[in-house]
């Protein structure tokens, strides 16, 4: 109900499939940063930023697997 259900999939089964310090840049939705940044605090990921679109909302962002 959140759109957020993808991300929680990935950040469980992604670190199996990635190198480690591999990065990951995903675009999101208008609003949804701060409850991705609770979902990249998990176990194996690091938030390394948000980072603005051209409108200035934040839009996507850069997460590493550690």
């Amino acid at each position: 109900t959140d759109g957020l259900d993808f991300y929680r999939r990935f950040i469980a089964e992604a670190p199996a499939f990635l190198q480690p310090d591999a990065r990951l840049v995903a675009e999101f939705g208008d609003g949804q940063e701060i409850a991705l940044a609770g979902l990249f605090a998990a176990p194996g990921w690091s938030l390394e930023a948000i980072e603005k679109d051209l409108s200035g909302r934040a839009r996507f962002m850069v997460a590493r697997c550690v």
